[in-house]
């Protein structure tokens, strides 16, 4: 699901300078201006979202420069501009809402240290899961490592064997918790401040209209 940002000075103009733009011969000129600036300034954005970091101080996945490079200007016409951010994931930030395991899972894995993060459990081949019962239902609830043990060989001996010693375990800590859904408030920031968004595209309507000297 895209994010489209419609552009369109109407409803925040004042009544004069809406006559002037109704009243241009061709607006697809000044659209694209206006739709051309919407998209460096949601672009710039989502450049300073990508240089904040993030709440757990884990290394950046780069989701929001992700989302910046997937913004752009889609469509001007004469009645007007639409800006699109061509990833869905955005509109899980955008509106928030509850997340499921995909078709044929029964969890999501969330990552429990910053080394997860941005790693899909299935690219690893040491993890196990943690059973718990929880309510009488016996379910997984956790990917941990599995357990490992440190050997040492001692020296060659006349036979050709060698004596193993077993001389340390480890218990893998977890790295994922397995969870049934998620469900997540909308980022209030996700978007830029829709009042300063209308602010700046009226003065780049007057900006346009005063260069062709139409106010």
């Amino acid at each position: 699901m895209a994010i489209e940002i419609k552009i369109d000075i109407k409803d925040a103009a004042s009544p004069s300078l809406d006559a002037i733009v109704r009243n241009l011969r061709d607006r697809t000129q000044l659209h694209g201006a206006l739709g051309g600036w919407g998209e460096r300034t949601m672009r710039d954005y989502f450049a300073r979202r990508e240089s904040q970091p993030n709440k757990r101080g884990w290394p950046s996945q780069h989701f929001w420069d992700q989302i910046r490079s997937a913004t752009a200007l889609s469509k001007v016409d004469q009645d007007g501009a639409t800006i699109t951010v061509n990833d869905s994931r955005l509109a899980q930030k955008v509106y928030g809402g509850t997340i499921l395991p995909g078709a044929g899972k029964k969890y999501l894995a969330l990552p429990a240290i910053a080394a997860a993060a941005g790693r899909s459990p299935l690219s690893m081949t040491n993890l196990q899961p943690v059973i718990r019962f929880i309510n009488g239902e016996r379910r997984a609830v956790a990917l941990a490592e599995r357990l490992a043990s440190e050997i040492s060989y001692g020296r060659l001996r006349k036979d050709g064997t060698r004596a193993v010693k077993q001389t340390a375990s480890r218990t893998g800590g977890i790295w994922y918790w397995l969870v049934k859904s998620v469900t997540q408030n909308k980022d209030e920031l996700a978007l830029p401040d829709e009042e300063g968004f209308r602010r700046g595209l009226l003065d780049e309507t007057r900006a346009y209209l005063d260069q062709f000297g139409t106010r």
